[in-house]
Order: C-alpha cells, then sequence, then structure tokens
C-alpha cells in the first residue's frame, strides 16, 4: 500500500480534516482549491493543514474549505463548507481525478474506508485507512505524490535562483514545488550535482574536488546568506523634489572590517537623475554632506562602501 494511499481522519459524523500519512513528503491535507463552491470543484494536498473551527458561517465559508463529514449511512464524504460530495470524476477509472459535486447518490459518490485496519467498517476513531471507491473497488484515492526515499525527508538539495547568473542560493525543494525533486523523472538541471575529485597529484589532492551542478557552475561558499542577489543590496527610491535615497547594504557575515566597494550608474537606479547632472550627497548615517566627487564621477557613477555586516545610505539631490 502506497503512503500516499492512506489517510488519517475522524468518524461518527464528526466534523474532520484528512490528512496523507506523514511518510510521504507533503502529509498534507485535503482543502477544496480556492475555496471554490461550483460542481467539479478540486481538491488538494500541497497547502498543509489548518485547524479545523467549531462552526462554520455557511456555505462558501473559507475557512472550512478543508473540513468534511465521514457518513457511514450513504457511504458519502460531504464538504462542510459547500455541502457536495466527494465524488471520482468520469467514468472513475484509474488516474480519474477526485473533485466535489452536488450530491446524487450515484456510486461515484460513494467511498468505502476501514477503521484503524481492523476488518470492521465504518466505526468511529482515529484511524489510518485507504478510501477505495464502490464504484470501482480495485481503486482507491491517492495524493499523487511518491513516498521519501528510506532514512530521508524526500526533500532534495537544489540550486535555487539558478538562471545562469553567479551567486544563487543552495537549498532543499519538494515534490509540492511544481513537481521539482521526483525521483521517477531524470534530475533537472538545478538538481543534479556531480563531484569531480581534485588531482591525486596536486598538493592536498586526494580528498577534495570540485561539487558541480547540472547547469556547468560550481558549488562555492560566499559570505552572508546567499539570496538572488548575493551578499551585497542596493536599493534606491525617488524622493519630492527629484532627490534619490540609495542604500547600499552588506550582508556577508565573514566579519571583515573592509568595506566592499559598489559602483552603479545613476541612470540605472528609478528617478531621474541624469549622469551629466550636479547634484549634493548627503551621507544620512554621518549626518553630513559628503565631497560629490568623493562619490561620484563625471560619467554619473555613484561608488557606495560598506563592510560586512555594515550599511552605507545616501540621500542624492540635484543642485
Amino acid at each position: 500500500m502506497r503512503p500516499g494511499q492512506q489517510w488519517q481522519y475522524s468518524l461518527g459524523g464528526a466534523t474532520t480534516n484528512v490528512q496523507v500519512n506523514l511518510t510521504t513528503r507533503m502529509g498534507g491535507c485535503w482543502e477544496i482549491t480556492a475555496c471554490a463552491t461550483n460542481d467539479g470543484a478540486g481538491i488538494g494536498t500541497t497547502y498543509g493543514c489548518k485547524g479545523i473551527p467549531k462552526t462554520c458561517k455557511g456555505t462558501g465559508d473559507c475557512t472550512c474549505n478543508g473540513a468534511w463529514l465521514f457518513n457511514p449511512g450513504n457511504k458519502s464524504i460531504t464538504s462542510v463548507m459547500s455541502g457536495k460530495c466527494l465524488e471520482a470524476k468520469g467514468a472513475a477509472g484509474a488516474g480519474s481525478a477526485v473533485e466535489v459535486s452536488s450530491c446524487t447518490g450515484k456510486p461515484n459518490q460513494q467511498w468505502h474506508w476501514k477503521a484503524g485496519g481492523t476488518a470492521a467498517d465504518d466505526d468511529g476513531g482515529k484511524i489510518t485507512s485507504q478510501i477505495s471507491s464502490l464504484a470501482q473497488p480495485g481503486l482507491c484515492i491517492d495524493d499523487g505524490d511518491f513516498p521519501a526515499p528510506a532514512g530521508t525527508d524526500g526533500n532534495c538539495v537544489a540550486l535555487t535562483h539558478g538562471d545562469g547568473g553567479d551567486g544563487p542560493g543552495v537549498s532543499l525543494v519538494n515534490a509540492g514545488n511544481n513537481g521539482d525533486c521526483d525521483p521517477s523523472k531524470p534530475p533537472k538541471p538545478t538538481e543534479s550535482f556531480t563531484l569531480e575529485p581534485a588531482a591525486a597529484a596536486a598538493p592536498g589532492g586526494g580528498g577534495g574536488g570540485a561539487l558541480k551542478v547540472g547547469n556547468g557552475q560550481c558549488v562555492a561558499v560566499l559570505r552572508g546568506k546567499p539570496s538572488p542577489y548575493g551578499p551585497m543590496q542596493l536599493w534606491a527610491k525617488p524622493l519630492e523634489g527629484g532627490a534619490l535615497a540609495v542604500l547600499l547594504a552588506n550582508r556577508g557575515s565573514g566579519g571583515s572590517k573592509v568595506p566592499v566597494s559598489v559602483t552603479v550608474q545613476l541612470s540605472a537606479l528609478p528617478g531621474r537623475l541624469k549622469a551629466t547632472g550636479q547634484y549634493t550627497v548627503r551621507d544620512l548615517w554621518k549626518h553630513e554632506q559628503v565631497p560629490a566627487g568623493r562619490v561620484l564621477s563625471s560619467s554619473g557613477a555613484l561608488t557606495m562602501q560598506a563592510a560586512s555586516q555594515g550599511s552605507q545610505f545616501f540621500i542624492v539631490t540635484p543642485k
């Protein structure tokens, strides 16, 4: 039995959520997508699990889009939010979608569940079981996810913000991230890592090497928490009167006291500052004017500096 076919819920007519076996990657609960109340509304398990409110305000109350009623009498499972029944779409064949629609009592809206893995059916209590279709007894509800490899949580290391530029970060992704980290498919370039050992003859070789990503880049350590823009970040905002606020932040955590310089053209920043203009520059942190010629070139290039965990904040104003 696949973990993605094992569900945990409460019976006996109690309002409940329905959570997939936690050995799968997502471990999410049934939730009507976008709180839709129309026939054919879809259900997903990639939104986590939220608490079930004690009461619902009525049809369309989105706080109850993850609340369900199991009805042993007629074998139906109904949405508390819309009052509609869980059904297997179409002919209820393998791979059919499961959705909610107006209750009809037809076999594709009737389900079978077992309590606690015992032979007794439809009794109350917290249980883990498959939920199979009465219309197709050999088929059961599956979340479509795949189990994590043994001894892991199923997440994969991937290059994030892998747009071909230097400096992206490495983080964990999972199957809920648009199908990333799917072992049944060839790895994406940003998830494919190879170790190229250092040459044995090289000094210190034999025990190290370069860890390369599928797009040809090497994994390297950067100071500070990696971001799409690296440790250095430049922020700019136009002000009244044509002035421009420019903040340089160094998010590096290496502890170095040596300032890192960043140069940017005024024309590349938001606002209307021109390369050939005349400006005054004020350092807000030091509460003093800065000689414009020290930080502004004749071509309109602004140079700022900030050491690790430091920043520099200028107001550039047209004369």
